[in-house]
Formats: C-alpha cells, structure tokens, sequence
C-alpha cells in the first residue's frame, strides 16, 4: 500500500474525465505516481517500507490518498 504524494496528468487521463474514452463514470483517473510505502506483503518487499518509491498501476486510479500496486 503506497499513501500517493503525487501523481502525473497524461492527456488519456483527460479523456477519460471527459467520457471520451468509452470508460464509464465513475472512475479514478492517472496511472503513475509517487509516494511512500506503508504496508507490504511478503519479505521480498518488507524492505521498502517508510520508502519514498515511483510506481505506475495499469489499472489506474491513482489519483486517490492510497493504493495498491502489484510489485
């Protein structure tokens, strides 16, 4: 779990606040953001906690306070 500090603005991002990208409303744009790890699963990744780190989720909905990203 990342608490985003910041997240970009792509022009695919203002077609989808738009409606012109078919994708149905409502919906929590951007795909890629910086910010700092809170809570990992697994050991691999335990390392990265209190980490500022940059992500992208190609799911989107990065533009919200939390989220989860795959690793």
């Amino acid at each position: 779990m990342i608490k985003v500090e910041a997240s970009t603005i792509n022009p695919i991002d203002r077609f989808i606040l738009d409606g012109s990208s078919g994708q149905k409303l409502p919906i929590v744009a951007g795909k890629e953001g910086t910010g700092v790890v809170i809570e990992a699963n697994g050991e691999k990744v335990q390392k990265w906690i209190g980490k500022r780190v940059t992500f992208l989720s190609m799911k989107g909905g990065v533009w919200a306070e939390y989220v989860a990203v795959d690793t």
